[in-house]
């Protein structure tokens, strides 16, 4: 996740520079505006990124959860065995 924020901040100066860039020429116009189209596309994969992670959080949490609750109601089970055989 570090890493995800710190490529963040390298795609925002990225899109930062090609602002900066020069814009007297039609040419330079040509390079400015194909720089800054390409740091929008580099800084919309970011959060799409984040996204994924997240998801597969979640789905990781659902696992988990049916596995807790499996053994929950396993202790469950056991504990009322115990409580019958005394």
């Amino acid at each position: 996740m570090l890493e995800l924020s710190q490529a963040d901040a390298d795609v925002f100066n990225i899109f930062m520079n090609a602002l900066g860039l020069p814009k007297n020429t039609d040419e330079e116009k040509s390079k400015r505006t194909a720089a800054i189209q390409q740091a929008y596309k580099d800084a919309a994969m970011v959060p799409f990124e984040i996204g994924e992670l997240a998801y597969q959080i979640f789905d990781l949490a659902e696992l988990a959860s049916k596995k807790v609750i499996k053994i929950l109601l396993l202790m469950v089970l056991l504990l009322q065995s115990m409580l019958v055989l005394q």
